[in-house]
């Protein structure tokens, strides 16, 4: 069984890291704990440091385009001092955005102009393809 840490330690690796600009290496072999943990850490407690200098968009945005162009995971990660998760959530940040442009720009724009109405408690649905003619036919 692992070794088990308070959660003051913890935070305090955390914000040696993230106020020092330590990269995972550099803070597990500094307080002797393994690599993941200090990725987990950060991930965990890297929000509390309010006075922690925030990654820009631009970085960001840099290595999700890296990572979609086929670039290998851990160069990204390397390179950008991110954790694995993290680029993971800013590729699906990507994706998610992506679909919603996608979903909006699809909608597809009637030319009839629709009107709901109700006769004897069932709803019909009027529709008009032009403004000389209708039909109508019963709701779903």
């Amino acid at each position: 069984m692992g070794k088990t840490y308070t959660e003051e330690f913890k935070e305090m690796v955390v914000r040696d890291r993230v106020q020092n600009g330590l990269s995972v290496k550099e803070a597990s072999k500094k307080y002797g704990v393994a690599h993941g943990s200090v990725c987990l850490w950060t991930d965990q407690y890297g929000f509390l440091m309010e006075d922690a200098p925030r990654r820009s968009g631009e970085i960001k945005n840099k290595a999700v385009q890296e990572y979609l162009c086929g670039r290998d995971k851990k160069d990204i990660i390397a390179e950008h001092n991110v954790s694995g998760r993290t680029l993971y959530r800013w590729v699906q940040e990507y994706w998610r955005e992506q679909e919603e442009k996608r979903a909006q720009e699809e909608q597809p724009k009637s030319i009839f102009k629709e009107r709901r109405r109700t006769v004897n408690g069932k709803k019909l649905r009027v529709v008009y393809p032009t403004s000389a003619s209708a039909y109508v036919t019963w709701a779903k």
